[in-house]
């Protein structure tokens, strides 16, 4: 059995191997009995091989809404290399183009009227619509739109549909001049995200974008990005598992990694931060024995502090108290929060509450009743508004109008704008009341609930730091210094190319990518109760428990007898078994019912997952798995890991845990 403690990692080695789902729930062996064997499968088709030695390369990949931001670290070195990028059409119209700091992460399919959910469009062009207009609609699809985290896709063959189908229009609202289809398979979603980042493997030259690396060599660079250690992505906070399992299925899809533990996840505010603390700390040790004048300034101060990271799509937040002796803390000291809410969620706003009055009646082609509420997540309408904005002429002119006004009031009390033959003005009041205060007061409410988890007053923050977009800073400043007048507001501006051995100005790779590539530097940040995934734990606690009603204890005594350090995920055991659903994003509940077609939510699998819980209880204190939902919920299992190149029947391992000792045990 292994030890409890917070360090403690259990390795392959360590664990008593994985046994498939019973094909009954008969009463489990013990785990010391032998257990039929899983059968072999092929090893998937990766081309190209991992040599099992440490190269010392990390990968750390920002999708956001600019595109894709790539880091690379040479660990042994702690020397980063951002990417960048040429597209096709820069290299053919220019000798001398010039790069581009983020990968465009839109993929435009073509459609035809035989394109059907069983069958995947063509992908035909990557960040722009093609150049030669295809026969059928384009369909354009962003790889980290919203639903990565609402279901794992997975083929019926029973019925020869992709599920989950996403309802991406209304489909009570009016279909506007330029029709689109109403639903999308979320596999496209996916396979969009896929091939994006088949443009970092050099054995699958995708699009014909060229990238580079300053101060890095182009064979060294395909060697690094052909050997990879591991490769951090952010986790927004409060998503779903279904998230993290998609892109893993993207990543390994792509061919950049072999296994799915060399993906490893990092809550956003962690990541944008880490820049800045790796910066600090290089400071302090160079100020060590150095006074006076020659010391180099310190900006980051020990003590309680906010943590903020703007995006297009998301605000993320952390509490955390920044040790004096280190000013490194651990992931367990961060108390972390987010609203699905920035730029983009703002200029929706700035249309449907400033824009769409100023237009002559029936020229918007989309219901009022359908907009976003402002200042809220709404990410049903928001979702929805989107698709209309990017896939509409008038919805692009609107989307350009608005981020132009966004910026224009940061700096001028009046913007002005021509629509047809009128002329009108709109005020920085009109911009903070309508759109900006509703936005701050549930930011408000979201930074009082983390301070309340914490045990803080507001008089207790002695330093806020902001990171992402700078368009928002200036409004949040504003706000932040009248419910925080005692704390010093730092804006950093660290960012990737300024940490490189070249450093550039101008350039919109900001600091996410970097701190995701700088983690494994700092492995006490990473948290170490993320190698149990919900939908591992809930594997094995079906594995090991068969059709027994069992006690909470000796549920946790069962998994740890299998190598499981219960320690660390004993909160999510016991989620897992007085839930009443199975975990959000293996089957669709009802808080995200909106985002699916009918056809989809009442799908006969999800339905029948959703009609019982799946844990029952026979008496007050044993939980048992429902014997009516275990043949649907077998087969279910069975298809997605059929189709998928996880197996999740192993713990997800920090990378840097191949490569160095354990810790020993107490």
């Amino acid at each position: 059995m292994i030890v409890a403690d917070s360090d403690a990692r259990s390795t392959p080695g360590d664990r008593t191997p994985a046994t498939p789902l019973p094909d009954s729930l008969a009463p489990a062996p013990e785990p010391s009995e032998p257990t039929a064997p899983k059968p072999e499968t092929p090893e998937p088709a990766y081309d190209r091989p991992h040599s099992g030695i440490p190269s010392g390369w990390f990968l750390g990949l920002d999708l956001s809404a600019q595109g894709l931001g790539a880091v690379l670290l040479h660990r042994p070195t702690q020397t980063p290399y951002p990417l960048r990028w040429i597209s096709p059409i820069d290299a053919a119209q220019s000798l001398e183009p010039q790069p581009r700091d983020r990968l465009p992460i839109t993929i435009y399919f073509g459609l035809t009227d035989q394109t059907h959910h069983p069958t995947l469009p063509p992908h035909i062009s990557l960040g722009a619509p093609p150049t030669v207009t295809p026969s059928g609609p384009v369909l354009q699809v962003d790889a980290v739109q919203q639903g990565l985290d609402l279901g794992i896709p997975y083929y019926e063959v029973s019925s020869q549909t992709w599920e989950p189908v996403l309802q991406i229009l209304d489909p009570s609202a009016p279909p506007h001049a330029h029709p689109t289809p109403t639903s999308l398979p979320l596999i496209w979603v996916r396979k969009a995200l896929d091939a994006v980042l088949q443009c970092l493997n050099p054995q699958r030259e995708s699009w014909d974008w060229q990238r580079d690396a300053a101060a890095l060599d182009a064979t060294v660079l395909n060697q690094a990005l052909s050997n990879l250690d591991g490769i951090g992505i952010t986790l927004p906070h409060a998503v779903s598992e279904a998230y993290a399992f998609n892109v893993r299925e993207a990543i390994l899809g792509a061919g950049l990694v072999k296994q799915a533990d060399q993906v490893y996840f990092l809550e956003t505010a962690i990541a944008a931060l880490l820049p800045t603390l790796h910066d600090q700390v290089r400071r302090r040790t160079q100020n060590q024995g150095v006074t006076g004048d020659s010391a180099t300034e310190t900006v980051l101060k020990a003590g309680p502090s906010l943590v903020f990271n703007l995006e297009r799509n998301q605000t993320a937040l952390a509490l955390v108290d920044f040790p004096a002796a280190s000013l490194v803390p651990r992931a367990d000291d961060f108390f972390h929060g987010s609203l699905p809410h920035g730029e983009h969620a703002i200029d929706q706003d700035i249309i449907s509450q400033l824009l769409s009055p100023l237009l002559p009646p029936g020229q918007l082609d989309y219901s009022p009743q359908h907009f976003p509420v402002p200042g809220e997540a709404d990410l049903i309408h928001r979702c929805r508004f989107h698709h209309y904005l990017t896939h509409s002429p008038l919805g692009n002119l609107l989307a350009e109008a608005a981020t132009q006004l966004r910026f224009v009031l940061q700096h001028q009390d009046q913007f002005t704008l021509r629509i047809g033959a009128s002329t009108h003005s709109l005020t920085r009041t009109e911009l903070v009341a309508k759109v900006l205060q509703p936005y701050f007061y549930c930011l408000n409410s979201l930074v009082n609930q983390l301070l309340s988890q914490c045990g803080w007053s507001r008089e207790t923050i002695g330093q806020i730091l902001i990171m992402g977009s700078p368009s928002l800073v200036p409004h949040l400043q504003t706000w932040l210094h009248q419910k925080f007048p005692q704390a010093q507001i730092i804006h950093s501006i660290t960012t990737a190319h300024a940490a490189a051995p070249q450093p550039q100005t101008n350039t919109s790779l900001g600091s996410v990518a970097l701190g995701l590539a700088l983690l494994p530097l700092y492995p006490q940040l990473f948290n170490t109760a993320s190698q149990y995934s919900t939908l591992f734990l809930l594997l094995e606690i079906v594995r090991s428990q068969g059709n027994e009603a069992l006690t909470l204890s000796q549920i946790c005594q069962r998994l740890e007898a299998r190598g499981i350090n219960t320690y660390l995920c004993q909160g999510q055991i016991k989620a897992l078994v007085t839930s009443q659903t199975l975990p959000p994003g293996l089957v669709p509940d009802g808080a995200v019912a909106g985002y699916f077609t009918p056809e989809s939510w009442h799908h006969n699998t999800y339905a029948t997952l959703r009609s019982q819980p799946f844990f029952i209880q026979p008496t007050p204190d044993t939980y048992q798995v429902n014997p009516v939902l275990f043949p649907t919920f077998q087969h279910y299992w069975q298809t997605l890991i059929a189709q998928s190149w996880q197996t999740l029947e192993e713990p997800y391992l920090w990378p840097l845990s191949y490569f160095e000792p354990r810790p020993a045990s107490p």
